[in-house]
């Protein structure tokens, strides 16, 4: 909070109002690890506006890749998608893979919170495709499947997120589905 107040007496500057989203930005870890979720919302909403001033597109998409995450936090799916949409627009003009990968899971989140099976597969799949060592998706791939009834397919994703984590505290849970 501290950083807040003083990024807010710099003079105004395009660097300056760069360390201004980045200070938002940043607080993520922190508060996430507390369930600041409320708190993150606000930040990340004042660094979006932020950020359009500059017109900032590799931070736009990174702030619409989390807002799609807190969005689902917070079960405002229809949100999610929204800025998971948002972020993998911007990513992909930019020719950002990481940002792609960012953007398709939390896309992925939001489209299997709201029983699209279908469409939360493609992009776990798609954010794979880009890096197959990310657990999360391989997590997401396996809930999807299992509640699309696709009985092998969950299972050979389970094993793949279980291979990457193999202390997961949810993997009694995942094979009980």
């Amino acid at each position: 909070e501290e950083a807040l107040e003083r990024v807010a007496q710099l003079p105004a500057s395009p660097e300056n109002l760069r360390r201004a989203i980045d200070v938002r930005t940043g607080l993520h870890a922190p508060l996430f690890v507390v369930g600041q979720v409320p708190r993150l919302i606000q930040l990340h909403q004042e660094a979006e506006d932020l950020a359009r001033r500059l017109d900032d597109q590799p931070r736009l998409a990174s702030i619409s890749a989390r807002m799609s995450t807190y969005s689902s936090m917070e079960a405002r799916y229809a949100d999610g998608v929204e800025y998971g949409q948002r972020a993998l627009r911007i990513a992909t003009a930019l020719h950002d893979p990481e940002r792609r990968i960012e953007a398709c899971y939390a896309l992925g989140v939001n489209h299997e919170a709201r029983g699209d099976h279908r469409a939360a597969i493609d992009l776990f799949t798609r954010a794979l495709k880009m890096e197959p060592r990310y657990a999360e998706a391989w997590r997401g791939l396996t809930l999807a499947h299992a509640a699309a009834k696709h009985a092998g397919a969950a299972r050979e994703a389970l094993e793949r997120y279980l291979a990457l984590r193999p202390g997961a505290s949810d993997a009694a849970s995942l094979r009980a589905r």
